[in-house]
């Protein structure tokens, strides 16, 4: 599996790219990661933001 800050990279490629698919698969990641959802929210979905 990846790292914490491999899926957040990958959560902050999909919103920037806007490629529905690869933020759902990060995002599915980080769920089975157990990473926080804050933490998710703030360094990957809005990153770019």
């Amino acid at each position: 599996m990846a790292t914490d800050k491999a899926i957040l990279n990958l959560l902050a490629a999909g919103v920037r790219d806007m490629d529905e698919a690869l933020t759902i698969k990060a995002a599915r990641e980080a769920l089975a990661s157990n990473i926080d959802p804050l933490k998710a929210i703030n360094e990957g979905f809005f990153r770019n933001l």
